[in-house]
């Protein structure tokens, strides 16, 4: 595995989130469209909650791409720079990819929460499979 394919799972999930971002765009403008509020009438926040809440799903699928995700970034930066990727961390980070993606997708959609619920802790323990690896690999390594 060529070191820089370990990022081909992180710009699929960067893709995603766009994705989502531009999912909430179109289900918030929709929604103001439909019950013709202007935007403004939003800035100070107070009427959000009860306007937008038929939008609720995206808006929190958005949000939640950065959130756990972010010690994904993390540990594909650590392993590229520290030389120790291998076939492993990107089958692994494919695997994390492909929940948070399902995860995404629930939340969404029919956002059953067993559902999207299973989806993040079965993403989340692959994580942290890969960072308990790197730690012992780190750990472990005599060469430094």
């Amino acid at each position: 595995m060529t070191p820089k394919f370990i990022f081909l799972p992180v710009c699929t999930l960067v893709a995603f989130t766009f994705a989502v971002g531009l999912r909430l765009m179109q289900t918030r403008v929709g929604l103001l469209r439909r019950k013709r509020i202007n935007a403004q009438e939003l800035a100070n926040g107070s009427k959000w909650d009860s306007i937008l809440a038929d939008v609720e799903n995206p808006a929190d699928a958005f949000e939640n791409l950065f959130e756990v995700p972010v010690l994904f970034y993390m540990i594909i930066l650590a392993v590229f720079t520290t030389g120790k990727v291998d076939y492993f961390y990107g089958v692994t980070a494919w695997i994390f990819v492909f929940f948070r993606i399902l995860q995404g997708v629930i939340h969404c959609s029919y956002n059953k929460v067993i559902h999207r619920a299973a989806m993040f802790w079965l993403g989340s323990a692959v994580l942290l499979v890969m960072w308990i690896r790197f730690a012992f690999v780190l750990c472990s390594d005599r060469s430094n």
